[in-house]
Protein backbone atom coordinates (compact mmCIF):
# COMPACT_ATOMS: atom_id res chain seq x y z
CA UNK A 1 0.00 0.00 0.00
CA UNK A 2 1.66 3.30 -1.31
CA UNK A 3 0.88 7.24 -0.92
CA UNK A 4 1.68 10.08 0.47
CA UNK A 5 1.16 10.92 3.88
CA UNK A 6 0.16 14.47 4.22
CA UNK A 7 0.66 15.25 7.72
CA UNK A 8 4.45 14.42 7.15
CA UNK A 9 4.62 16.44 5.03
CA UNK A 10 2.96 19.44 6.91
CA UNK A 11 5.78 20.40 9.28
CA UNK A 12 8.33 20.98 6.26
CA UNK A 13 5.52 23.07 4.11
CA UNK A 14 5.23 25.24 7.90
CA UNK A 15 8.54 26.07 7.88
CA UNK A 16 8.68 26.96 4.39
CA UNK A 17 5.79 28.82 3.97
CA UNK A 18 4.64 30.53 7.31
CA UNK A 19 5.33 29.50 10.77
CA UNK A 20 8.54 30.97 10.69
CA UNK A 21 7.51 33.98 9.32
CA UNK A 22 9.42 33.41 5.97
CA UNK A 23 6.74 34.37 3.07
CA UNK A 24 5.95 32.16 0.07
CA UNK A 25 8.34 32.95 -2.59
CA UNK A 26 7.75 35.84 -4.87
CA UNK A 27 6.24 34.92 -8.03
CA UNK A 28 8.65 35.60 -11.23
CA UNK A 29 7.01 36.93 -14.07
CA UNK A 30 6.97 34.19 -16.66
CA UNK A 31 8.59 34.15 -20.14
CA UNK A 32 5.97 34.50 -23.35
CA UNK A 33 4.76 31.32 -24.20
CA UNK A 34 5.58 30.18 -26.93
CA UNK A 35 3.79 28.13 -29.62
CA UNK A 36 4.45 24.54 -29.87
CA UNK A 37 3.45 22.32 -32.52
CA UNK A 38 2.11 19.14 -30.93
CA UNK A 39 3.66 16.47 -30.99
CA UNK A 40 2.90 13.34 -32.92
CA UNK A 41 0.73 10.44 -30.92
CA UNK A 42 3.68 8.00 -30.01
CA UNK A 43 3.47 4.69 -31.77
CA UNK A 44 4.13 1.27 -30.59
CA UNK A 45 5.86 -1.87 -32.56
CA UNK A 46 5.98 -4.95 -30.63
CA UNK A 47 6.86 -7.91 -33.16
CA UNK A 48 6.23 -10.28 -30.52
CA UNK A 49 5.49 -10.98 -26.88
CA UNK A 50 5.92 -13.88 -24.72
CA UNK A 51 5.36 -14.78 -21.38
CA UNK A 52 6.18 -18.43 -20.12
CA UNK A 53 8.32 -20.15 -17.61
CA UNK A 54 6.53 -20.52 -13.99
CA UNK A 55 4.07 -17.20 -15.18
CA UNK A 56 0.68 -17.08 -13.38
CA UNK A 57 -2.48 -15.18 -13.64
CA UNK A 58 -4.62 -14.82 -10.45
CA UNK A 59 -7.93 -13.86 -10.80
CA UNK A 60 -9.82 -12.90 -7.59
CA UNK A 61 -13.34 -11.66 -7.08
CA UNK A 62 -14.23 -10.45 -3.52
CA UNK A 63 -17.66 -9.83 -4.81
CA UNK A 64 -19.46 -12.89 -4.02
CA UNK A 65 -19.02 -15.18 -0.76
CA UNK A 66 -16.81 -16.61 -0.26
CA UNK A 67 -14.52 -14.64 -2.44
CA UNK A 68 -14.00 -16.53 -5.93
CA UNK A 69 -9.97 -17.38 -6.54
CA UNK A 70 -8.58 -18.81 -9.53
CA UNK A 71 -5.02 -19.36 -10.01
CA UNK A 72 -3.48 -19.93 -14.12
CA UNK A 73 -0.10 -21.39 -13.89
CA UNK A 74 1.58 -22.05 -15.46
CA UNK A 75 0.69 -19.67 -18.09
CA UNK A 76 2.06 -19.10 -21.43
CA UNK A 77 0.43 -16.62 -23.83
CA UNK A 78 2.34 -15.39 -27.17
CA UNK A 79 0.68 -12.10 -29.14
CA UNK A 80 2.17 -10.28 -31.73
CA UNK A 81 2.84 -8.43 -33.82
CA UNK A 82 1.58 -5.56 -32.44
CA UNK A 83 1.20 -2.16 -34.02
CA UNK A 84 -0.11 0.73 -32.87
CA UNK A 85 0.22 3.06 -36.04
CA UNK A 86 -2.07 0.01 -38.17
CA UNK A 87 -4.96 -0.39 -35.62
CA UNK A 88 -6.66 -2.91 -38.09
CA UNK A 89 -3.79 -4.99 -38.23
CA UNK A 90 -4.57 -8.62 -36.38
CA UNK A 91 -1.88 -9.45 -33.94
CA UNK A 92 -2.05 -13.37 -33.14
CA UNK A 93 -2.98 -14.85 -29.89
CA UNK A 94 -2.32 -17.95 -28.35
CA UNK A 95 -2.81 -18.72 -24.40
CA UNK A 96 -2.14 -21.82 -22.83
CA UNK A 97 -2.68 -22.39 -19.25
CA UNK A 98 -3.22 -25.03 -16.02
CA UNK A 99 -6.13 -24.83 -13.60
CA UNK A 100 -5.55 -26.90 -10.47
CA UNK A 101 -4.50 -30.09 -10.79
CA UNK A 102 -6.26 -31.45 -13.82
CA UNK A 103 -7.95 -28.31 -15.34
CA UNK A 104 -6.12 -26.68 -18.58
CA UNK A 105 -7.39 -24.26 -21.75
CA UNK A 106 -6.06 -23.49 -24.92
CA UNK A 107 -7.13 -20.49 -26.93
CA UNK A 108 -6.11 -19.16 -30.57
CA UNK A 109 -7.26 -16.30 -32.48
CA UNK A 110 -6.70 -12.53 -33.00
CA UNK A 111 -7.04 -9.26 -31.53
CA UNK A 112 -7.15 -5.85 -32.98
CA UNK A 113 -6.14 -4.23 -29.47
CA UNK A 114 -5.48 -0.62 -31.10
CA UNK A 115 -8.60 -0.91 -33.53
CA UNK A 116 -10.80 2.18 -32.91
CA UNK A 117 -13.13 -0.68 -31.40
CA UNK A 118 -10.94 -2.90 -29.93
CA UNK A 119 -12.14 -6.62 -31.53
CA UNK A 120 -11.39 -10.41 -30.52
CA UNK A 121 -11.68 -13.52 -32.44
CA UNK A 122 -10.51 -16.96 -30.52
CA UNK A 123 -11.39 -20.33 -30.16
CA UNK A 124 -10.42 -23.14 -27.93
CA UNK A 125 -11.17 -25.79 -25.32
CA UNK A 126 -11.17 -25.97 -21.73
CA UNK A 127 -11.07 -29.25 -20.07
CA UNK A 128 -11.35 -30.81 -16.27
CA UNK A 129 -12.37 -27.49 -14.77
CA UNK A 130 -12.91 -28.27 -11.61
CA UNK A 131 -16.56 -26.58 -10.85
CA UNK A 132 -16.23 -26.01 -7.01
CA UNK A 133 -14.00 -22.93 -7.71
CA UNK A 134 -16.96 -21.10 -9.80
CA UNK A 135 -19.79 -22.47 -6.78
CA UNK A 136 -20.25 -19.08 -4.97
CA UNK A 137 -21.45 -17.49 -8.69
CA UNK A 138 -24.16 -20.49 -9.20
CA UNK A 139 -24.74 -20.82 -5.67
CA UNK A 140 -25.80 -16.67 -6.46
CA UNK A 141 -27.84 -16.84 -9.47
CA UNK A 142 -29.13 -20.39 -9.57
CA UNK A 143 -29.20 -21.44 -5.68
CA UNK A 144 -27.19 -24.45 -6.07
CA UNK A 145 -23.75 -25.07 -4.43
CA UNK A 146 -21.41 -27.74 -6.76
CA UNK A 147 -19.31 -29.40 -4.13
CA UNK A 148 -17.61 -31.66 -7.41
CA UNK A 149 -17.17 -32.21 -10.93
CA UNK A 150 -15.40 -30.52 -13.62
CA UNK A 151 -16.43 -28.28 -16.75
CA UNK A 152 -15.03 -29.53 -20.47
CA UNK A 153 -16.02 -27.27 -23.07
CA UNK A 154 -15.48 -25.77 -26.81
CA UNK A 155 -15.08 -21.94 -26.46
CA UNK A 156 -15.91 -19.54 -29.27
CA UNK A 157 -14.94 -15.53 -28.00
CA UNK A 158 -15.57 -12.59 -30.34
CA UNK A 159 -15.81 -8.79 -29.87
CA UNK A 160 -16.68 -6.84 -32.73
CA UNK A 161 -18.39 -3.59 -32.15
CA UNK A 162 -17.93 -3.36 -28.48
CA UNK A 163 -20.38 -6.40 -28.22
CA UNK A 164 -18.77 -9.93 -26.52
CA UNK A 165 -20.44 -12.36 -28.41
CA UNK A 166 -19.31 -15.91 -26.79
CA UNK A 167 -20.90 -19.67 -27.27
CA UNK A 168 -19.39 -22.74 -26.07
CA UNK A 169 -20.09 -26.59 -26.11
CA UNK A 170 -20.30 -28.15 -23.18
Amino acid sequence: KGGIEWADLAPTLAVQFGETGASPPEKQPSPPEKKVAPSPTPTYRIGQVVIAGNSRLIFEDQSVAPPVRVTASPLTLEAGPIDSADPNQDASLALTAAFGTYGQMDLKGTVKPFALRPTLDVVGQMSSFDLPVISPYVARNLGYTLNRGRLDADIDLHIRNGQLQAGSKL
